[in-house]
């Protein structure tokens, strides 16, 4: 992994600092982060067990453009069953509580590139979990963006170089906070 200078802090959805700005984000970092998270327990609960999620997945597939691409019934339960093997960490599920509460257009983007990516890995991939393990992917591309102020994530107006700065920042603090909520990198 080549090292990286941070611009911006990477914070736990706990507000737990992992990350100062200026903090060079090299291997060695990230498993010192990591090291120091080991210990606590990594729970993980089936996708579609977890809150509403089943329901909202249903509820997005339901509406154009989605609505076309899933309109056959058995196409969605196929999707459904699959949805149910995988598990994510706890924390990976809150993350997307937290989209839910306060950034829609994050957390329904999140849950339809899930879906989409299911689907296409379905169908291109004949290994079974070979298929599952880049699924499960989806939901977890975009956590970093729980390190962009909300105030930019849900702006409709041209961003400023700072703003988009910060926005170009999540995909180093999503590395960052998969890591340290899996323990590996």
């Amino acid at each position: 992994m080549p090292s990286l200078r941070l611009q911006y802090p990477i914070r736990t959805l706990d507000n737990q600092l992992l990350f100062p700005p200026e903090t060079l984000l090299t291997e060695g970092a990230l498993d010192a982060v990591i090291d120091s998270h080991r210990a606590d327990s990594n729970q993980t609960c089936p996708l579609l067990s977890y809150g509403s999620l089943r329901e909202d997945c249903l509820n997005f597939l339901s509406i154009p453009p989605y609505a076309t691409i899933f309109r056959d019934t058995k196409e969605i339960d196929n999707l459904l069953n699959l949805f149910k093997t995988i598990h994510f960490s706890i924390p990976i599920l809150q993350s997307l509580d937290y989209f839910k509460q306060h950034d829609l257009y994050t957390y329904t983007h999140v849950l339809m590139v899930f879906a989409l990516s299911t689907l296409l890995a379905k169908d291109l991939i004949p290994d079974y979990e070979e298929c599952i393990r880049l699924a499960a992917t989806g939901p977890t591309h975009d956590i970093g963006k729980m390190c962009v102020p909300l105030h930019i994530l849900k702006k409709t107006t041209p961003l400023t170089k700072t703003e988009r700065g910060f926005l170009e920042h999540h995909a180093a603090a999503g590395y960052a906070l998969l890591g340290y909520y899996y323990k590996n990198c």
